[in-house]
C-alpha cells in the first residue's frame, strides 16, 4: 500500500510513542553499501528520524522520498512466514534509488 509522508510521519511518531523495537536496513543505490540497525525511535522531527539502539544512534532524512507500507498478510503466501517475525514495514524509497525500510518487530 502507498503512503503518503504524513502517514508515514504518523506511522514513525506512533513507533516512538509506544517505545516499538524496530529493524531498519538501508540499501544504498549502486547496491553496494547495505547497513542495517535494530533499535527504537528516539525522535521524529519530519523529515528527520532519529533512532537509537543500545550502543549507537543513526539519523536519516526522509526528504524527497516516496512511502510505501506493507503487511506480513498481504504477502504471497510463500514468504509470509518468513515474515512472521514483522508486524509491518515503512519503506522510505529516495529519488536516487535508495531505500530505507522501517520494519515493526513483534513482541
Amino acid at each position: 500500500m502507498i503512503s503518503s509522508p504524513n502517514e508515514a510521519g504518523l506511522l514513525l511518531d506512533k513507533w516512538q510513542a509506544e517505545a516499538t523495537l524496530i529493524y531498519v536496513v538501508f540499501v544504498g543505490p549502486d547496491k553496494a553499501v547495505k547497513f542495517s540497525f535494530v533499535g527504537l525511535v528516539e525522535q521524529v522531527d519530519f523529515p528527520s528520524i532519529r533512532l537509537r539502539s543500545f550502543v549507537s544512534e543513526v539519523s536519516v532524512n526522509v526528504a524527497g522520498a516516496s512511502f510505501r507500507y506493507s503487511d506480513p498478510r498481504e504477502a504471497p503466501a510463500g514468504i509470509r512466514k518468513a515474515l512472521g517475525k514483522y508486524a509491518g514495514a515503512l519503506d522510505a524509497i529516495f529519488p536516487d534509488g535508495g531505500v530505507c525500510t522501517f520494519c515493526e518487530i513483534q513482541r
